[in-house]
C-alpha cells in the first residue's frame, strides 16, 4: 500500500500541467496505512487523515504535526497524451520537523515500455524563505576525523 501526502509548499521548476493546487501525491516513507499528510506551507508536515475501519480515511480533528528529521520521497504519475505514462518524483528534506529543501528527483515518460528520462523544467531545487538553523552532524569531531572515521563526507552549503 501507500500513503496519501497533499504538499501546500512550492514545488521546484515548472511541475507538470496535471500537478495543481491540492493535487494528492503518494510516498510509501511511512507506515504505507493510507494515512493522509501535508506538507503546509510553512513547512511543517502534519498528519491530516489516518485509516478507519474497511480502509475508509479518517480525518483527523486537527492536524498532528510529525517531528520528520530525514528525506521524504513522494510521486505522481498521469497517464499522457501519447499514450504512455508520465512519472514525477520529489524528495524532500525535514531537519527537526521542519522543511528545508524540496527536488525534483526524477521525470519519466514510459512509452512502448521504454523508460524516458524528461528534462526538468526550471530549477531543480526549492529552498523555503525561512532561515534553517545549521545542524553540526559531527558531533563536535573536527571534519578531518568525521571524514576518516568513514562518517562523511560533510555535506556542502547546497545541502
Amino acid at each position: 500500500m501507500f500513503d496519501n501526502i497533499v504538499c501546500r509548499a512550492d514545488l521546484p521548476g515548472k511541475p507538470p500541467a496535471y500537478i495543481g493546487p491540492g493535487h494528492v501525491f503518494q510516498t510509501k516513507r511511512f507506515d504505507c496505512e493510507l494515512f493522509g499528510y501535508e506538507i503546509t506551507e510553512d513547512g511543517r508536515l502534519v498528519c491530516t487523515s489516518k485509516t478507519g475501519d474497511g480502509w475508509k480515511s479518517v480525518e483527523c480533528d486537527a492536524p498532528e504535526a510529525i517531528e520528520f528529521h530525514g528525506d521524504l520521497c513522494f510521486y505522481t504519475g498521469h497517464t499522457a497524451e501519447c499514450g504512455g505514462y508520465d512519472f514525477v518524483e520529489y524528495v524532500a528534506r525535514f531537519t527537526e520537523g521542519r522543511l528545508v529543501w524540496i527536488r525534483e528527483a526524477s521525470r519519466t515518460r514510459t512509452t512502448e515500455g521504454k523508460i524516458v528520462e524528461l528534462p526538468a523544467e526550471g530549477p531543480r531545487e526549492v529552498r523555503p524563505p525561512w532561515d534553517m538553523p545549521k545542524v553540526d552532524i559531527t558531533g563536535g569531531m573536527a571534519s578531518e576525523d568525521f571524514v576518516r572515521e568513514g562518517r562523511g563526507p560533510l555535506p556542502t552549503e547546497e545541502g
